[in-house]
């Protein structure tokens, strides 16, 4: 082969920011597969990625001959296949494909981190991921990360050196296609459009998040700083794309509070915004925050590594300290009474995915990084 394997987990995640790097590979003239691990329910999620794929089972879990089983199966493939590069994604999902492409032989190994998620852990979880990442890095021949913010933690964490590690030009994985977020499906027309569409009216204020309903990702935690606006009160609107309306009212989220569960068309759920919250303790590069402001959206996150490389202080958005609920509270209140701030934040947030986050322009990136360093003929 002497080609590039890339490895991902989840295959929904593989599809959408994988696969374009892949894509990439393979019209350049590289050899170039993505092997992905497919959990039970997901085949139709596997069935859409169209690059060469294999499916193995490779994802870090408690079921020790399980995980002794993928690790041989994918040494076997490699010994067989002979790559040059083995290039694997996510935290958890790495350690059996790097440590099994080390004792085969493949010469560059790059463990590609997509955030630090020890970091909002507890014990003995947080042990374990860390010591994780150890092996990872100590199995890999590169490191890269999505966002400098996350690459420093990782360094004054002791897990790199001061020089170790890197991030391909401007982070994310595979930026933003803007040919799906197009200007028109954010007109101030298509905004009052997919409003009306919720039940809203045009003048309402809307703030959106989008994530699991996991504590790490910002829920319940979302629910206490809306609970804290006075926005809140006064007809505005929390809606949440990822989080059931069962378990918002489980978890005393009020009328206000609107649960959508997995949202099909999220151009349509950002076009309802005004902003995008994400009070999240841990993230790598958050999609969210990109995809919202590739909308034109507000952008409002905790000043935790990964966010504040998304959000630019008091230009496309406000990073509030971590932890603080009221301060996030208040942000939300400020952008509801002064419209125009928040419609100036949403379209300087546009500029910069524009400029910096363009799915063409960080595939370029990832390509030169081959180049650079030697990893692609």
């Amino acid at each position: 082969m002497n080609g590039i394997i890339h490895f991902c987990q989840n295959p929904l995640g593989a599809h959408v920011f994988i696969e374009p790097l892949v894509a990439d590979l393979c019209r350049r003239g590289v050899s170039a597969e993505l092997w992905v691990e497919v959990p039970a329910g997901k085949d139709a999620d596997f069935g859409r990625i169209s690059v060469p794929k294999r499916r193995f089972v490779f994802d870090f879990q408690w079921r020790i001959w399980r995980m002794i089983n993928g690790y041989y199966r994918i040494k076997a493939a490699l010994i067989r296949l002979k790559p040059s590069v083995v290039h694997s994604h996510q935290t958890r999902a790495s350690l059996i494909p790097l440590w099994a492409a080390k004792a085969a032989g493949v010469p560059e190994r790059i463990y590609h981190n997509h955030g630090l998620t020890y970091g909002a852990s507890k014990q003995p979880k947080r042990a374990i991921l860390r010591w994780i990442e150890r092996l990872n890095i100590a199995a890999a021949t590169r490191v890269l990360f999505v966002s400098r913010s996350t690459m420093d933690l990782a360094r004054s964490d002791g897990l790199l050196g001061k020089d170790d590690g890197a991030v391909p030009g401007n982070g994310t994985i595979a930026g933003i296609d803007l040919d799906d977020y197009r200007p028109e499906l954010f007109t101030a027309e298509a905004r009052e459009l997919a409003k009306e569409k919720f039940g809203f009216r045009s003048e309402d204020f809307v703030v959106g998040y989008v994530g699991r309903p996991v504590p790490h990702k910002g829920f319940p935690g979302i629910l206490r700083i809306w609970e804290g606006t006075r926005a809140s009160r006064s007809g505005a609107r929390l809606l949440l794309a990822g989080c059931a309306a069962a378990k918002v009212a489980e978890s005393g989220g009020g009328p206000s509070v609107i649960g959508l569960g997995r949202v099909a068309d999220m151009k349509g759920f950002y076009a309802a915004c005004d902003v995008i919250a994400l009070p999240s303790y841990t993230e790598g590069y958050p999609y969210a925050l990109l995809e919202g402001a590739a909308a034109g959206c507000a952008l409002v996150g905790y000043d935790v590594p990964g966010t504040r490389c998304a959000i630019v202080h008091g230009c496309t958005g406000e990073l509030i300290t971590a932890g603080d609920s009221a301060e996030f509270s208040a942000a939300l209140d400020r952008l509801c009474l002064n419209r125009g701030q928040c419609m100036q934040y949403g379209a300087s947030a546009r500029v910069r995915i524009e400029r910096e986050y363009s799915r063409s322009a960080i595939i370029e990136q990832m390509w030169e990084y081959y180049v650079r360093n030697g990893l692609v003929p």
